[in-house]
């Protein structure tokens, strides 16, 4: 098996970074920041929530990746769940045929 521990360890933080960059981007004008504030509160969210957020994306390691791998490499039997209407199912398996819409 390779090691790519040295390649996970030199993407970590740009990964963490990105993630975290939708949250922290540049200033919004008062009508998106409006915008932003109310989806929030409809959604329950708040900034000690978006601050939690933060520090497990930064906590995160690479250990935590190589345990994230492992524990889907050993799923026996994994499955996809789509919900959409019959008509979107078939319309994706006619121009995709990549599963059996049931």
């Amino acid at each position: 098996m390779p090691n790519h521990l040295p390649y996970l360890e030199m993407i970590m933080l740009p990964l963490q970074l990105q993630l975290l960059a939708p949250m922290d981007g540049s200033a919004l004008s008062a009508k998106d920041a409006g915008w932003v504030a109310l989806i929030r509160y409809l959604h329950g969210g708040s900034a000690l929530g978006r601050q939690r957020w933060r520090k497990e994306v930064l906590d995160t390691s690479v250990d935590d990746f190589i345990d994230y791998g492992h524990r889907l490499k050993s799923w026996r039997t994994p499955s996809v769940a789509i919900v959409a209407s019959q008509t979107a199912l078939s319309d994706m398996d006619r121009e995709m045929s990549l599963f059996k819409a049931q």
